[in-house]
């Protein structure tokens, strides 16, 4: 069986202290360059995650509760970082 994506919590699973391990990262970039898809599940705002997460851009989408958010769709237009708002996909 092949797996398609991995979706994983960010708070103490792949951060701690709010910053992403290097190993976590190293490993997402892998799977990334694998063709896989990469999928973050946080109970964090959307804005206070992209002060706290530079390596946002590893990530498809990021998940919390019931709504879902399309990183690829808002990062062709620049920074990513910067942005307030992502692509909403229900």
């Amino acid at each position: 069986m092949r797996y398609l994506a991995l979706a994983t919590d960010y708070d103490g699973t792949i951060a701690i202290d709010g910053q992403m391990a290097v190993e976590a990262v190293a490993a997402i970039a892998r799977l990334r360059k694998s063709g896989r898809r990469a999928i973050l599940v946080t109970r964090r705002q959307l804005d206070q995650l992209l002060a706290v997460c530079p390596q946002i851009d590893l990530f498809d989408y990021v998940c919390r509760g019931k709504r879902s958010f399309s990183l690829r769709a808002t990062h062709a237009s620049g920074n990513l970082a910067r942005q307030t708002a992502a692509r909403r996909v229900y």
